[in-house]
């Protein structure tokens, strides 16, 4: 029974229902489940999802973003929105917490800035800076100095990066692009000064119309460029550590199934992480990489 009460009490600020007074029938939660696209990595998460919970949380489709069923949405105790279009959406029709997934910190801060009353919490897709500069120091023992590339959205992460570079023995150089033309010309500024280059998650720097030109850049001058995708990695870029859908489903079902009794927790970043390593680029470099699964485990033992 205490167990049953511990959880009782720890959704309770879900509810507004006082803890002691729910009955056993009613631990079981219902999650609202909005998407903003069908298909795709946002299907993949709610798969995902939907296995990694335990019997006693259920899943209610509330659909797409674009065509949200509204009753559905309410019914749930909280939802859970897959991409920023669901949680805007979320946000302007439902009065219910909701948890924010498979997006960027920056469109959290925008919808945060949006929606100053709203409940919400996010499970973001960026990498912790400390974990992209332990990638680099795995990788490039020797590397002395990493030119960080941020663009209008992604300029607040500079404090991070610079809080997590001491530690790792690496000197920073940070440039910016405030749109598209000026990506390259940011990008050879800081090849001039740098080891290696690390690209962030900014639409105006690393997008469909300057990924190429970043990558082939970086190539010429023999610098190696990290990024933060493994479709980048495909591309040309050297390695990635990333999160697939259903490493942030496996923390979203955590989220779910501990949840905390107050106030929504801050904004998380991804628990769980992948990496991808482009052998081809590391050795056109010159690079010798050793193993995946050593080098995650040496991240592992950064406690990144």
């Amino acid at each position: 029974m205490g167990r049953d009460r511990r959880k009782a009490g720890g959704w309770a600020w879900l509810l507004g229902v006082p803890a002691l007074l729910w009955p056993v029938w009613a631990l079981a939660l219902d999650v609202s489940v909005l998407q903003s696209r069908d298909g795709g990595v946002q299907e993949r998460f709610v798969e995902a999802l939907r296995a990694e919970l335990k019997p006693d949380v259920h899943l209610v489709h509330a659909g797409q973003s674009e065509y949200p069923d509204l009753l559905r949405l309410e019914q749930g105790a909280l939802i859970v929105a897959v991409g920023a279009p669901a949680a805007r959406q979320a946000l302007e029709h439902a009065k219910r917490p909701v948890l924010a997934v498979m997006l960027s910190s920056a469109s959290a801060h925008e919808l945060r800035e949006r929606f100053p009353e709203g409940r919400f919490t996010a499970i973001v897709l960026d990498q912790p800076p400390r974990r992209q500069l332990a990638l680099v120091r795995e990788l490039l023992p020797q590397a002395r100095a990493v030119g960080v590339l941020l663009g209008p959205q992604t300029r607040p992460m500079r404090e991070g990066f610079e809080r997590s570079s001491s530690e790792l023995g690496l000197e920073l150089h940070f440039d910016e692009a405030s749109d598209a033309r000026g990506v390259v010309p940011a990008l050879d500024r800081l090849l001039s000064r740098s080891d290696s280059i690390l690209t962030v998650p900014d639409p105006q720097v690393f997008n469909a119309q300057t990924a190429r030109s970043l990558l082939l850049t970086a190539y010429r001058a023999g610098r190696p460029l990290f990024a933060y995708s493994a479709a980048a990695v495909e591309a040309g870029a050297l390695a990635a550590v990333f999160s697939a859908p259903e490493d942030i489903a496996r923390q979203a079902a955590e989220w779910l199934e501990h949840p905390v009794a107050d106030d929504l927790p801050q904004d998380a970043t991804p628990r769980y992480y992948r990496l991808a390593i482009n052998a081809q680029v590391a050795r056109s470099l010159g690079i010798a990489v050793p193993d995946e699964r050593r080098i995650l485990q040496a991240l592992r033992e950064r406690g990144v």
